[in-house]
């Protein structure tokens, strides 16, 4: 999957999710995380050595958990596994 795609992915959901804020989105090479957020600079990074293995569903999945973070805070809340919960089951 190309960053172009995975852009509007993240634009898709930033604004199902009901995020207002524009989210960059930074391709990079990680030792062990998935992906990260900023919850500052707004910008999502994702692993650039997980893009090969993984599918556009797994990809969706990552994206969805970091924009809830940046909705939510840090924290797992009920509110914000509840909500990932709700949008994962849409999209199936």
């Amino acid at each position: 999957m190309y960053v172009k795609e995975i852009r509007r992915m993240v634009d898709n959901l930033r604004r199902e999710l009901g995020i207002e804020e524009k989210v960059s989105v930074r391709i990079k090479p990680m030792k062990r995380k998935k992906a990260t957020i900023s919850l500052i600079r707004k910008e999502i990074r994702i692993n650039k050595n997980i893009l090969p293995d993984i599918s556009e569903r797994e990809l969706m999945e990552i994206v969805v958990h970091e924009l809830l973070h940046l909705k939510y805070g840090i924290f797992h809340t009920r509110e914000f596994l509840e909500e990932m919960e709700v949008i994962l089951n849409k999209k199936k």
